[in-house]
């Protein structure tokens, strides 16, 4: 929020409250001079219509309108409190430190940026890349969630990387800064959906989500800025975290070598029996048609100039196998447990 406005809202807030207060210390003024009053006309004929009259001649309503007056002061002050934690730079102590680090460490690649530039040697980490690592784990443990996943929230890449353009030689228009925001916005509630249920999801459910919204968002990012920007950014090799998944290459082969490969890890990797492994037949077709048929679309669009996430689409091909397995092989506890835990996504490729 800029900073003048929030200075003139915490104006406006003060002088509602004190309007406030100084309408409450009338009020209480008011209702002490009915209550005497009250008190002389006892058994008059007048005593009774008072009961009726306006709110400064009857006491209960003086009342409840000092508690109305009352809870608008402490909305105010509510108010007030939040626009004092705004012009601060936000309500979140560790929110506000974290943004501290961010530009420190983004002012240190920058250094390390020119300095590659006027020496002509690689670009060096070394001052930056093991403070970056901490606050990953610092992230990680505000979040509530493993390192892994810490690093795909908008609190993470993003940050990093709007904080060092903010110092590069091509700084964020005020327009570009407008649509972060918006982008980052949207990013926090597809975060905050996924903190929400991401303790009854499989570690392939949770790979998936992650690099959903690691797409979605980095990709928005990415198309807002200059060629220029661009081109800055790309030379100091900042790129998104690789999806938490545990990509598994098997080599190259006849199909059947590769089938026996993939048969193999995954027997390994859920501690399956000679008799368990022989039932998946069925599944292990269809997953080698599928898998191929995704290198196959991959290659396609890559000769066609067009995108293709075939990272995602190898995801969503283990899941639905992970789904498979699950149905077709009855598994033990540990089995179940190993299912569910598993993250790997295989490659391999068919040379007969």
């Amino acid at each position: 929020m800029n900073r003048y406005v929030v200075l003139a809202f915490v104006a406006g807030v003060l002088a509602g409250a004190l309007g406030v207060k100084l309408a409450l210390d009338r009020r209480a003024s008011e209702a002490g001079a009915a209550a005497d009053g009250a008190s002389t006309k006892a058994g008059s004929p007048d005593a009774e219509s008072s009961k009726t009259g306006t709110a400064s001649e009857n006491p209960a309503a003086v009342r409840r309108e000092n508690a109305e007056l009352l809870a608008k002061v402490k909305d105010l002050e509510g108010k007030l409190a939040e626009a004092q934690r705004a012009a601060e730079g936000g309500g979140d102590k560790s929110k506000r430190d974290r943004a501290k680090k961010l530009r420190e460490l983004a002012g240190a690649i920058v250094k390390a940026k020119k300095d590659a530039d006027a020496t002509g040697a690689p670009m060096k980490n070394d001052t930056w890349i093991g403070p970056l690592l901490v606050m990953a784990g610092d992230l990680a443990e505000e979040l509530g969630v493993s390192v892994p996943e810490a690093i795909y929230s908008p609190d993470w890449f993003p940050e990093l990387a709007m904080a060092v353009m903010e110092l590069s030689p091509y700084p964020p228009t005020e327009e570009q800064r407008r649509r972060a925001e918006e982008i980052l916005a949207a990013a926090r509630a597809e975060w905050d959906t996924y903190a929400a249920n991401r303790e009854g999801m499989s570690n392939l459910e949770k790979g998936l989500a992650l690099r959903e919204l690691q797409v979605g968002m980095n990709s928005q990012l990415a198309t807002m800025g200059s060629p220029e920007q661009s081109a800055w950014f790309g030379t100091l090799n900042l790129n998104p975290p690789a999806p938490p998944i545990a990509g598994v290459w098997l080599g190259a082969g006849p199909r059947a070598n590769c089938r026996a490969n993939v048969e193999k890890q995954w027997s390994k990797a859920l501690a399956l029996e000679p008799a368990q492994a022989s039932s998946l037949g069925p599944v292990m077709d269809d997953y080698m048609r599928d898998y191929e048929a995704i290198q196959a679309e991959a290659a396609r669009r890559k000769t066609a100039g067009e995108p293709y996430d075939d990272v995602t689409a190898k995801i969503q091909l283990m899941l639905s196998m992970q789904k498979r397995v699950g149905e077709t092989v009855r598994l033990t506890d540990a089995q179940a447990k190993a299912l569910r835990e598993w993250n790997s996504v295989y490659d391999y490729q068919v040379k007969e």
